[in-house]
C-alpha cells in the first residue's frame, strides 16, 4: 500500500503536475476575465447588437480554428521534441515555418472576409451592416497572436510565460471595455 501512496505522492508533486496546475489556473483566469468582458459588453449593447457581437466573435473563433490547420498542435509536438534534445536550429525552423504558414492562412481568410464583407454580414451574421464582415477579417488577424504565441511558449515549457501572455490579453481587453463602459461610450465597434 505504501508503494501506491508513494507513487501517487510522486505524481502529485511532479513537474508535469505543477505545469498542469499553472496552465489550469491560467485558463481559469482567462475564462474569468473573458466572462467579465462579456458581462460588461452585454450590459452596454442592445439585445440585437449583442447578438451580432456574439455572432461575429463566434465566426472569428471558427475561422481562427480552421486557419490554424493543425499547426498549433504540430508546433507543440515538434518544438517541444527538439527543445528537449537542445536542437535550437530545428526549434527555430519549426517556429518560423509555423509562423509563416499561419500568417499566410490568416491573411488569406481575413482578406476574403473583408472582400466579401457584405456577403459575410448578411448571410452568416444576419446583419445589414457590412462593417461586421470587415470586423471578422480584422479580429481574425488580431487574434492570430493570442492563438499562436502561447502554444510556442508551452512547447518551450515556459508555462508561466504562456499564462501571463494569455491573461494579459484578456485583462487588457477587459480594462478597455470597462473604461468605455464607465464613460458611457461602449458601442459595438468599441467592444470589438
Amino acid at each position: 500500500m505504501k508503494k501506491y501512496v508513494d507513487s501517487i505522492r510522486g505524481l502529485m508533486f511532479s513537474g508535469t503536475a505543477k505545469d498542469t496546475i499553472i496552465l489550469f489556473s491560467g485558463n481559469l483566469g482567462a475564462a474569468f476575465w473573458g466572462f467579465l468582458f462579456t458581462l460588461i459588453v452585454a450590459r452596454s449593447l442592445s439585445v440585437s447588437d449583442f447578438g451580432v457581437f456574439s455572432a461575429v466573435l463566434n465566426l472569428v473563433v471558427i475561422i481562427s480554428s480552421l486557419s490554424d490547420l493543425g499547426i498549433s498542435t504540430g508546433v507543440v509536438n515538434f518544438v517541444s521534441m527538439n527543445h528537449e534534445s537542445h536542437d535550437t536550429e530545428k526549434v527555430s525552423e519549426y517556429i518560423k515555418a509555423a509562423f509563416l504558414i499561419r500568417t499566410v492562412a490568416v491573411i488569406v481568410v481575413s482578406t476574403a472576409a473583408v472582400i466579401f464583407s457584405s456577403f459575410v454580414s448578411t448571410t452568416l451574421l444576419a446583419s445589414t451592416d457590412s462593417n461586421m464582415g470587415i470586423w471578422v477579417g480584422a479580429l481574425t488577424i488580431f487574434w492570430f497572436f493570442d492563438l499562436y504565441f502561447p502554444y510556442i511558449l508551452q512547447a518551450q515549457k515556459s508555462f508561466g510565460k504562456s499564462v501571463i501572455y494569455d491573461n494579459s490579453y484578456y485583462i487588457t481587453r477587459l480594462l478597455f471595455a470597462l473604461f468605455f463602459y464607465v464613460v458611457g461610450g461602449l458601442t459595438i465597434d468599441k467592444a470589438f
